[in-house]
């Protein structure tokens, strides 16, 4: 008896056990992280500030594969992954996705039933758009488009001479009254079409003896409308504008489209906009848009392979220039005219040459769970060879940026003012550290001597009057003792002088090549040659070690344009080239950059001034964290100075929702100070005056992102009127909710405007 009791007194402390176990497991699982802000205004969750709620009514999928060849389509070739068809009269392309069986055309099959004009249809029906120049007997020089089903004498303006290749064909491509011939090469590799034309295909030449006419190539545009649909499917077009956009398919007339050259203007061809009061709506830094068809059902992502110096990007809203579709396509600009400046006039000259380039594009088909934005992101960031960087850590880093000092001008020379030393930065760290803010990421603006607008590029020597080289070490042994990262920021692109030693670059029209830098007292930079950039900075390599600076913040980093150097001129494509090959050799250093350009992505440790939104174009129906997918786990993104963010608290929900980090600009000293300085614009920066507001938003933030550091984001959604909810790769959820009332999803409860955590460890 004595024995079982035994028995049955260990089975229940082994049972108890195995409970408590379970039970602290499951509560690990279950762990919960909440809370909330106080907004001031009610949100109107329906507007393109947020994410809609996903319409999950399937599109019809049929095979058409049979219809396709009674049309004139000839299959190309195949693989395991997808078919490829072709028809020689209107150089159009149809896929064959054998994954979801869906069919995508380089035309829109039902234009006939909306279009009424035999040029329009042409030009849908076209896989070829040319633009071309044109001189006239004045030396006038005029631009005009053709397609490649424009009608002459009942004959179409273009024919092709088609080669089957492996995987593909060639097409030798004549617009012979115009006297302009490329090569146009198709392939498919698993679920992949490539499309390129090689830049030594390109030829031009006379047309006509008794009247000869010259033309020369302005831009090609292939396949403008393959994916294209109207609002009768469940569809959308991403577009990477801002934080991402989506132009979801709806009946809602639009007479202005989206139209960017991807990386910007290139203000070798274009002036710097003059007027400050136009809202700077951000560059087009990614060479990708993508198209959707039915919910989870098919999907594609293009992508800019080569030739991404030229390229525009052109998204067609429904009923832009009265054409009832929605269409998605890069303009490759094989041109350009320029200006030169003469004593008295200008003239305005045409590149006799192309772009010295190829024009490849890729388009990668999805479907199922990969058909939407979150698998493009995922497949873009695949393409960029972005590996995990990101370490894990116990809390997120709040971003502060310290101006040092700035001048203003004076009697005799330049009246120095400083607003920040390195040891009353240290202090302001301390002070935050013992109000519980336990990681920083800092950067330092206007640290060497001189400051940022004298000689900031290459003096690497401390200020005197920020404390000099003993105490910038100080505080950069500091920071490093903690764990924490310090920018110091260097402005390698820019001289603020013309010749005197400056390695400048020109114009294509040789005039000089000005940039007007941000200040208050209208700074002149001139651009140095790109292919410097490495030297400028290794030459001061032992300076920076001897101060203990190992991070540089790159100013400039994201412009790219053409250029001439003494007898060289260097064209965009070649001149983004030149820039990643330099940040290659800056190993050495941990780079980070604001706004970066796509071509910069894989040398960063840091993305400052995040977009947290679309520009929320009328025609644009979402905002989507296309940005955060793609970089989560990758490189750390801030938001911009949240000093001149207007409101607070829902800078904080969208922070948590994008998973990005708080940055302040900060000094010591109050703004007044600045008055006169290049940074006079700068009008509320005294760290005393925003501390609370700090401590705050960085709680909040870190309260919830602090448990998704190092992870992949994985999955974004509404899953209801503003509610998102984020999926992380390490198990993580976190819900946000912006309305005004308590929401119940997912078996959860969500107060007002609050924030929820689940899972985890």
């Amino acid at each position: 008896m004595a024995k079982n009791f035994k028995k049955i007194i260990t089975f229940l402390i082994i049972l108890m056990i195995s409970l408590f176990i379970v039970a602290n497991s499951n509560l690990a699982f279950a762990k919960e992280t909440s809370g909330a802000v106080e907004m001031l205004h009610e949100l109107d969750p329906s507007s393109n500030f947020f994410t809609q709620v996903e319409d999950t009514t399937p599109i019809e999928i049929t095979d058409k594969r049979a219809s396709i060849l009674a049309d004139g389509y000839t299959l190309m070739a195949q693989n395991s992954n997808l078919e490829l068809y072709f028809k020689a009269k209107t150089f159009g392309i149809a896929i064959y996705d054998k994954e979801n069986g869906y069919t995508w055309l380089s035309t829109y099959e039902r234009a006939h039933e909306f279009i009424n004009t035999a040029a329009v249809q042409n030009k849908i029906d076209s896989g070829i758009t040319l633009e071309y120049y044109s001189v006239d007997s004045k030396g006038v020089i005029k631009s005009a488009e053709i397609s490649y089903c424009s009608k002459s004498n009942n004959k179409t303006a273009g024919a092709a001479t088609v080669t089957k290749v492996d995987n593909g064909f060639d097409a030798a491509v004549d617009f012979a009254s115009y006297g302009i011939s490329f090569k146009v090469e198709i392939r498919i590799d698993g679920g992949k079409l490539t499309v390129s034309i090689p830049y030594e295909s390109i030829t031009e030449v006379t047309v006509g003896t008794l009247n000869p006419k010259n033309y020369k190539l302005k831009s090609i545009i292939l396949f403008p409308y393959l994916g294209s649909e109207n609002y009768e499917i469940n569809g959308y077009c991403f577009i990477p504008d801002g934080s991402g956009a989506l132009i979801r398919y709806n009946d809602h007339k639009s007479s202005t489209a989206y139209i960017k050259k991807l990386y910007g203007d290139d203000y070798s061809f274009t002036d710097y906009p003059q007027s400050s009061n136009i809202k700077e709506n951000g560059v087009l830094s990614l060479p990708i848009y993508g198209v959707n068809h039915g919910y989870n059902q098919a999907a594609f992502l293009c992508q800019v392979e080569d030739g991404y110096g030229s390229a525009e990007l052109h998204s067609y809203p429904y009923m832009y220039s009265l054409i009832p579709v929605n269409t998605s396509f890069f303009k490759y600009y094989v041109k350009d005219t320029f200006t030169v400046k003469m004593s008295t006039s200008t003239m305005t000259l045409l590149n006799e040459e192309p772009y010295p380039c190829n024009y490849k594009l890729s388009y990668t088909f999805l479907n199922g769970n990969s058909a939407n934005y979150v698998g493009m992101a995922n497949t873009y960031r695949e393409s960029l060879g972005l590996d995990q960087t990101t370490e894990a850590d116990n809390n997120i880093p709040l971003r502060l940026e310290f101006l040092g000092l700035d001048y203003k001008p004076g009697l005799f020379g330049k009246n120095f003012v400083k607003m920040t030393s390195f040891s009353e930065a240290l202090d302001i760290i301390r002070d935050l550290e013992d109000n519980n803010v336990n990681n920083f990421n800092i950067t330092y603006l206007g640290w060497n001597r001189g400051g940022y607008f004298t000689k900031g590029a290459t003096n690497a020597k401390a200020a005197y009057l920020l404390g000099g080289k003993a105490k910038l070490k100080k505080l950069s042994s500091y920071i490093s003792e903690k764990g924490y990262d310090i920018d110091y920021t260097v402005n390698p692109y820019v001289s603020n002088n013309y010749g005197a030693g400056s390695k400048n670059v020109k114009k294509i029209g040789l005039s000089p090549f000005e940039v007007t830098q941000k200040s208050s007292l209208e700074q002149t930079g001139y651009y140095v040659l790109p292919t410097d950039l490495a030297s400028i900075i290794n030459k001061k390599a032992n300076r920076y070690a001897r101060l203990g600076i190992t991070n540089l913040k790159l100013d400039n980093l994201n412009v790219a344009y053409s250029y001439r150097y003494k007898a060289n001129a260097v064209y965009r494509t070649q001149m983004i080239d030149q820039v990643a090959n330099e940040l290659s050799k800056l190993d050495g250093y941990k780079i980070s950059a604001e706004k970066p350009n796509s071509y910069l992505l894989k040398y960063l440790t840091n993305y400052y001034s995040a977009f947290y939104e679309s520009n929320k174009f009328i025609y644009e129906t979402d905002s989507i964290p296309f940005m955060s997918i793609l970089l989560s786990g990758v490189i750390n993104q801030y938001m911009p100075s949240i000093n001149y963010i207007s409101d607070y608290d829902l800078a904080i929900l969208r922070m948590i929702e994008y998973n990005i980090y708080p940055s302040f600009i900060i000094t010591h000293e109050e703004a007044y100070d600045l008055r006169y300085t290049n940074y006079e614009y700068l009008n509320s920066t005294q760290y005393d005056l925003w501390k609370d507001l700090m401590i705050r938003m960085y709680t909040k933030t870190n309260d919830a992102l602090s448990s998704v550091i190092g992870a992949r984001l994985t999955a974004h959604s509404y899953v209801d009127n503003g509610v998102s909810k984020c999926s992380y790769s390490n198990g993580v959820t976190i819900y946000v909710n912006y309305n005004n009332k308590n929401v119940n999803v997912d078996g959860v409860s969500l107060t007002p405007y609050s924030y929820l955590v689940k899972g985890g460890n």
